[in-house]
């Protein structure tokens, strides 16, 4: 679980298990990210994120899209659908969608307006199966060619 720091608001993961990738303030972009390390917003980005492993959105980040990974804190803005296995929302958070997990954690102060619910235990990330088919329509694509 995430160490959230009263004075600041920052939630805190551990990121030495993976590389970390980072998006920092002033930074904003429009497009889909699939990444197998650790992802850190304190930018904007406008799309969809599928990662293998930690996506972190700083308290001055802003996200608006669908995000898949296993596990999801949000420190600052999210608009759209959030589905991992473990979703924190701290005391600065501001989320409007809806949220899939196995566990779901609300820090007093945060907000969040939409829809939960928990994941079943055989269900994969919907994110993740439309990915793969994306990769396989280009891979045919390119043989076409």
């Amino acid at each position: 679980m995430a160490i959230f720091n009263r004075n600041d608001k920052v939630a805190d993961t551990d990121y030495s298990t993976k590389e970390l990738t980072k998006v920092s303030q002033g930074t904003s972009f429009t497009g889909d990210v699939v990444s197998e390390c650790n992802l850190l917003i304190d930018g904007e980005i406008n799309g969809n994120i599928l990662s293998k492993a930690s996506v972190t959105i700083g308290a001055k980040g802003k996200v608006e899209g669908k995000i898949a990974a296993s596990k999801i804190i949000i420190s600052g803005f999210f608009k759209g659908e959030l589905e991992g296995e473990t979703v924190e929302l701290s005391s600065t958070s501001n989320v409007i969608g809806d949220i899939i997990s196995d566990k779901l954690v609300i820090e007093d102060g945060g907000n969040f307006e939409g829809y939960s619910k928990k994941r079943k235990s055989n269900e994969y990330l919907s994110m993740k199966e439309d990915e793969e088919e994306k990769v396989n329509s280009y891979d045919d694509k390119e043989e076409d060619e």
